[in-house]
């Protein structure tokens, strides 16, 4: 049993808290089984030696038979620092971590903290499963959780300060969003009052938690409790991980992103001290990102996404036909609602000119697909010319310049009808749904060509910077921050989601990917898919959902449920850039790629390879899947995952999983 402690507990006074909480602990458990009990970052106290308290905690986890993991404020080496621990039941020291951010929540602290120090990972085994230890604000760095996850952690304690402000709930499904990406087990521990020295005491909410693989609440602390508790079935992680179906940590190109990482200039820094050294520090980093904007441009206006329903290509003599068709109905359905001249920004979703069909082979996507000079795309830049909006969405693309190879693209064109961005997506149907080419898959040739840029454009315009993602890449926050690094300030979203269990996943990866970049995303459904010319109604799998996402996480507006129809909401870049000065909110500017850069260096070893189609591009999508399932099994080889107990895994069809799957002709 774990149990997660919301009772304030002193590290000078160690013994006397634990005691009594271990105690308490054994009344609710059979006292033969193994316990971990998880505290909260300990109330702050001045000149407390770290290697005395770490002493002090052995003794007590092997006095009391426990697990015994939190973090503290302590002194080390004159250094005041806050650092997180695991000791077993016997007294053994089994993770000692430091902590990576500064303490924002807190209003900032006299405590140091690592920043771009090279961060190891470290990983313990225990009959709870593989653990990991990211302290306070380190889980909302979407990096530091996917490290752990690399390194083998199947659960990531997550000792905490929470006070209730207006990210509060944000932080919450950040913490969800960790599990939902790395398909682990996250739980935290936060204290629900501090005593102040000469203020008194101060309440804090209820923030203990626990979520599992799907960013589900497994439980959750409702007031004033003192500890909460959950039995973790570590069976559930691995069974999940042994799936093909959407398993991020495999298909994750943390090769990719190693590629950048290794470009960014080693960080360091003299030991913070105070909280008015943080303060400055803090500004100085909001100053250094602040890029003055294009002339003209404009605070706030209005989007429009035009939530459609489509049809598939079935008969390549129909292909312009359906095509047209689609084109046509798409700007029907936003045509009203863009002459309004509060309008100036129009998002069609995923699919929207050519539909989807699983199964086919290369021969016909490559005829199936559009040239971004071609007429289908001219017909979107003149409506946007018309009617003086930007227009983006997503499509099937050909480029003369990598033959026998086709993208899935988004693209944005200007209200002047010139097309001003193009991103080819990172994370796509390649691992078995579809044969098509991502920039991963062709990773060097791609870069000695264009650049590594070129794998995150952002177009810099007067509605604001705008970058795109499409679909499964909202799984995967590495993408949103890179444009986010680039100064994306509106992420579109051109997407087509399955109707599963898995869409609270997706939802709280949408908001999660608003808060941890101050941004905001604009993510435009598929309402519906005739699966067959004869079909008089739209398949169920793709159900809609459109939403716009303010950039603190929060709903902007939604579309209610799947179908043909538009939704409209505002954008305001004046609120978000106050938002993005507040160095305590912006996570962006305390990022450091030199901490986890070695990490993924390293994680691409065993990971998703890049430049798998370098020299022969994919024919059919089951080429893909095979890659998939190599490296599940290297993982399960070099001990990133671990075998599940029991009667093998059944695997989920993907093109079942979307209602697309359609025998090869």
């Amino acid at each position: 049993m774990i149990f997660l402690v919301q009772e304030p507990w002193r590290a000078s006074a160690a013994a006397v808290d634990i005691d009594r909480l271990s105690a308490l602990a054994a009344l609710t458990d059979d006292p033969a089984a193994p316990r971990l009990i998880l505290l909260p970052i300990a109330q702050p106290e001045a000149g407390v030696d770290a290697e005395a308290t770490l002493a002090a905690l052995s003794d007590i986890a092997a006095r009391n038979g426990v697990y015994l993991a939190g973090a503290a404020g302590v002194d080390r080496a004159g250094t005041a620092r806050t650092e997180g621990f695991l000791i077993g039941p016997d007294g053994a020291r089994l993770l000692a971590v430091g902590k990576t951010l500064p303490d924002l929540v807190a209003g900032y602290s006299a405590n140091d903290a690592d920043l771009g120090r090279r961060r190891d990972f470290p990983i313990a085994e225990t009959p709870f499963g593989k653990i990991g230890l990211l302290v306070g604000e380190d889980i909302l760095s979407p990096h530091l959780a996917r490290m752990t996850a690399q390194a083998g952690g199947e659960v990531i304690l997550n000792p905490a300060f929470e006070r209730g402000d207006a990210f509060f709930q944000a932080r919450q499904t950040a913490r969800a969003a960790r599990a939902y990406e790395n398909l682990a087990l996250v739980l935290c521990a936060s204290p629900t009052r501090i005593e102040h020295p000469e203020l008194g005491v101060e309440r804090l909410p209820a923030a203990a938690a626990a979520y599992d693989t799907i960013g589900l609440t497994v439980v959750a602390a409702r007031g004033d409790e003192t500890m909460i508790s959950l039995d973790p079935d570590i069976q559930a992680v691995r069974r999940r991980r042994s799936e093909t179906y959407a398993n991020f940590p495999v298909v994750v190109r943390t090769g990719l992103y190693a590629g950048g990482y290794a470009q960014a200039p080693a960080a360091d820094h003299a030991a913070v001290q105070s909280r008015d050294a943080w303060r400055a520090e803090g500004a100085r980093r909001v100053e250094a990102r602040v890029k003055p904007g294009v002339e003209g441009r404009l605070d706030r206006y209005d989007v429009v996404l035009g939530q459609m329903d489509l049809m598939s290509v079935h008969d390549l003599g129909q292909r312009d036909a359906v095509l047209d068709h689609n084109v046509e109905r798409a700007i029907a359905l936003v045509r009203g609602m863009a002459r309004s001249p509060s309008v100036k920004l129009v998002v069609f979703p995923e699919f929207f000119m050519q539909g989807v069909v699983t199964g086919k082979p290369l021969d016909y996507w490559m005829q199936v697909s559009v040239r971004m000079d071609g007429p289908e795309i001219a017909k979107l830049q003149a409506f946007a010319r018309e009617s003086s909006v930007f227009v983006s969405g997503m499509v099937y693309e050909v480029d003369p310049t990598w033959p026998d190879r086709y993208f899935n693209t988004a693209f944005i064109i200007d209200d002047e009808g010139r097309l001003i961005h193009r991103y080819r997506k990172i994370h796509g149907a390649d691992t078995g749904l579809l044969s098509l080419t991502t920039p991963g898959n062709i990773y060097s040739d791609y870069v000695a060509r264009d650049g590594y840029d070129a794998l995150f454009p952002v177009a810099d315009t007067k509605i604001g910077k705008l970058g795109t993602l499409v679909c499964f890449d909202m799984n995967f926050p590495e993408t949103a921050r890179e444009l986010a690094r680039r100064g994306a300030e509106v992420l579109i979203h051109p997407t087509s989601e399955p109707h599963n269990a898995r869409r609270h996943g997706w939802d709280i990866g949408r908001r999660t990917r608003a808060f941890e970049n101050l941004a905001y995303v604009v993510s435009c459904g598929t309402g519906g898919q005739y699966m067959d010319p004869s079909d008089t109604a739209p398949s169920p799998a793709k159900r809609g959902h459109s939403k716009i996402v303010r950039f603190d996480g929060r709903l902007e507006a939604a579309a209610d449920g799947p179908g043909h129809l538009p939704l409209m909401g505002p954008i305001d870049l004046g609120s978000l850039r106050h938002a993005r000065a507040d160095a305590r909110r912006n996570l962006l500017a305390w990022d450091e790629p030199s901490a986890y850069a070695a990490a993924y260096a390293a994680a691409a070893k065993a990971g998703y390879p890049i430049d798998v189609w370098l020299k022969t591009p994919m024919r059919e999508a089951r080429q893909g899947l095979e890659v998939t399932r190599q490296v599940i099994r290297r993982y399960f080889e070099t001990g990133v995952f671990t075998r599940p107990e029991g009667a093998p895994v059944a695997e989920q069809n993907m093109g079942s999983m979307y209602g697309t799957t359609e025998t090869a002709r």
